[in-house]
């Protein structure tokens, strides 16, 4: 019977636990100075990438690396001013070129942030490492207008039984790219 009541009390306490303890940490917001803002949860790990050698602003990685984000700032001119289709089109052709890179999905109508719309691609290749098998990876790229000159590139990689898991959040962390000094404004 003392057994019976104490399976019981564990299994209730179970219940009372958190499933995910990194669900109830919340988010931090990370700055690039002069450019954007996003939130990202707290238990990720942020790397700012401020070195000669990069143009990437931060990435993201989420236990051993099974979820990477790569964050781009950047000036729209400096990539000579396209439109949403033609970098709709410069996506797609960073995908392509890939091994084994092929687009899976592809659009600008799913999200709008800060009131602009968001070219995105998701697409699929393979990693051949020097030594194992390969890897076939599932990537996100979008395109985030911050204002009307600046641009943030945003990329999600992740090992293709992966990449469905961390993608809602993942998606909550692109949508919360915004200007210094602005609220994030969405719509769906």
């Amino acid at each position: 019977m003392k057994l019976i009541i104490l399976i019981a009390a564990i299994i209730f306490l179970g219940f009372l636990s958190p499933i995910d303890v990194g669900a109830q940490k919340g988010s931090k917001t990370y700055t690039v100075p002069d450019e954007f803002s996003f939130q990202y949860p707290s238990n990720w790990k942020l790397q700012e990438k401020e070195n000669r050698f990069t143009t990437i602003d931060a990435s993201l990685k989420y236990g051993n690396n099974v979820v990477q984000m790569v964050f781009e700032g950047g000036n729209i001119s400096d990539i000579g001013n396209p439109t949403d289709d033609e970098i709709l089109n410069l996506l797609k052709a960073q995908i392509e070129k890939k091994d084994d890179g092929k687009v899976f999905e592809s659009g600008m109508d799913k999200n709008a942030i800060n009131n602009r719309t968001t070219p995105y691609v998701i697409g699929t290749y393979t990693i051949k490492p020097v030594f194992g098998g390969p890897f076939q990876m599932v990537v996100l790229a979008t395109a985030v207008h911050v204002n009307d000159n600046e641009l943030v590139l945003a990329r999600y990689i992740a090992e293709q039984n992966d990449f469905d898991k961390y993608l809602p959040k993942v998606k909550q962390v692109i949508k919360s790219i915004s200007p210094l000094g602005n609220n994030t404004q969405e719509t769906s």
